[in-house]
């Protein structure tokens, strides 16, 4: 592909698109459908196919394509460009300030998309463009998972090395980030604490090759209405891939099995190795409290 082509803002240019998006976005999107098309139609299957922006989701039947949801099949969550702060320089220029830039996110279930939610996930894909790394997780039989790094099976690295774990926490710019630097404050007495990549995804991918040991998502706690947020749909691959890492996933208080994808709430996240996991959550819930 042309970098050029990736690079346009204005997508005035582009014939039959209404609204201002990267062009990068709208050549993924018909290119989605087209390898949909052919893919259904040689495995002989139907499916819905849900994108970040639900308006432009699709179904796909046997290789025809309508935009009219289907009921009843299974579902292919997809958000094939995450974006973070640092993405144009990675458009212009081609470099990144981080190793790891997430690309392709994506989860499978059997169940409709209006039922599906992040426990019921039974495959995740999530692709790192600076790194060159795709993690899947998948579920080989009922309960257990297992993770491959660019098609092999993947362990993390021994946790009883790390001496003081990191943590990222992510946030984008809204009001609520003296709230959460408030909190980051207050991890940092215990853990190596940074404020993120500018995007989860990107955090996530940090998680997974094992350069940190968890991250923080708490937008939907407190930043709410304030800013962006992280949503279901933006951590589709999360669940499988943590089950086949031996990582925990979880919310700060309720439960990650009620994390609707279709419709999109808000919420927030603990990603982190399971030696911590608890622990972490706890010292969250205590700071919480007193904020």
């Amino acid at each position: 592909m042309v970098k050029g082509k990736w690079t346009k803002g204005i997508v005035s240019e582009i014939e039959g698109v209404g609204e201002k998006k990267w062009a990068v976005d709208y050549i993924i999107d018909e290119k989605l459908r087209e390898y949909f098309s052919e893919a259904s139609k040689k495995l002989s299957f139907e499916a819905n196919v849900l994108l970040e922006e639900q308006e432009k989701s699709f179904s796909v039947s046997h290789g025809n394509i309508k935009d009219d949801l289907l009921d009843g099949v299974p579902t292919y969550f997809l958000d094939p460009i995450c974006y973070s702060t640092d993405h144009s320089r990675w458009l212009m220029i081609n470099k990144s300030v981080f190793p790891s830039r997430a690309f392709f996110i994506g989860g499978w279930t059997d169940k409709s998309y209006s039922d599906a939610t992040l426990t019921d996930m039974k495959v995740g894909i999530h692709y790192s463009l600076g790194s060159r790394n795709y993690f899947i997780g998948l579920q080989v039989d009922s309960g257990r998972y297992i993770t491959l790094l660019n098609g092999s099976e993947y362990t993390l690295p021994d946790f009883s090395y790390i001496q003081k774990p990191i943590l990222a926490f992510a946030c984008y710019s809204n009001s609520g980030y003296d709230i959460i630097g408030k909190v980051a404050s207050e991890m940092s007495k215990k853990y190596s604490v940074f404020m993120g990549t500018g995007g989860t995804a990107l955090d996530q991918a940090l998680v997974f090759e094992g350069r940190i040991e968890g991250l923080l998502d708490l937008r939907a706690l407190i930043a709410r209405d304030k800013g962006a947020s992280l949503m279901p749909h933006d951590i589709a691959a999360i669940y499988p891939l943590s089950k086949g890492l031996g990582l925990a996933v979880s919310r700060v208080s309720g439960n990650l099995a009620n994390a609707r994808i279709f419709g999109e709430e808000p919420i927030d996240i603990i990603l982190a190795r399971k030696e911590i996991h608890n622990k972490v959550r706890d010292n969250v819930l205590e700071i919480l409290k007193n904020i």
